[in-house]
């Protein structure tokens, strides 16, 4: 009966059969770790009966850290999994929607952290707007915020194109000279910002249709006031 009811959690399988690669030890050293302890403690029945939902459950939220970067309950985990399985989009792609700014998770509460503590109030600040614990929310940016990164893309958009236009005329006119590295720093500079910009901005706008096409989610009631806006 033990057996059979251990058989029955799909996540030590699938925990099982996850493939660690030299780059997720690297990223999450800590969650594979934890990740093979957990499993091979379970399938040698090391675990205690009345301490095993609680260790599956922390198994799961390893397994869904390692497998798509998000620290989610069992019921998110699945979901995402089917995404997969349905073939509606690979692994590594949906690791990297899942990646951007514009997706949250839940933590659990920290050690100490009611105690109003110094650490207290950063913990707070960090948990503004975040979902509850093992929840997953993905959210478009705010219409200010969308304004804010777009007056910065815009501008260092046009700032790289002159810098890479007017340093290749120079190049080709007068060479490598001295005069190149304060227009190099110039150009790594404003390439830095549009990169940054653009990840944070369009690349997580275009991450949050994504998502919620394949995972079909609604829409917040303060995008679809902006959508109707910009139309």
């Amino acid at each position: 009966m033990a057996d059979a009811m251990r058989g029955s959690y799909w996540q030590i399988t699938v925990a099982r059969d996850l493939k660690l690669n030299i780059s997720t030890w690297i990223n999450r050293p800590w969650h594979c770790w934890k990740l093979r302890a957990l499993c091979r403690a379970l399938l040698q029945e090391c675990v205690e009966p009345s301490e095993e939902a609680q260790v599956i459950q922390l198994l799961t939220r390893c397994s869904a850290v390692v497998e798509f970067g998000v620290d989610v309950n069992t019921q998110w985990y699945r979901r995402l999994r089917e995404t997969v399985a349905t073939g509606q989009i690979t692994t590594n792609e949906l690791r990297s929607l899942l990646s951007c700014l514009t997706v949250w998770w839940g933590a659990a509460p920290l050690p100490g952290e009611k105690n109003g503590g110094l650490l207290s109030v950063p913990i707070r600040i960090w948990r503004m707007g975040r979902p509850a614990d093992g929840e997953l929310l993905i959210s478009d940016h705010h219409w200010v915020t969308k304004s804010l990164l777009l007056m910065i893309l815009i501008p260092s958009g046009i700032a790289l194109a002159v810098l890479t236009f007017g340093g290749a005329q120079q190049l080709l006119a007068q060479g490598a000279t001295p005069a190149m590295i304060p227009l190099g720093i110039a150009w790594l500079t404003f390439g830095l910002t549009f990169w940054a910009s653009w990840w944070c901005g369009p690349q997580s706008w275009s991450a949050v249709r994504r998502l919620r096409q394949i995972l079909k989610l609604p829409v917040h009631e303060h995008e679809r006031t902006y959508s109707r806006a910009i139309q």
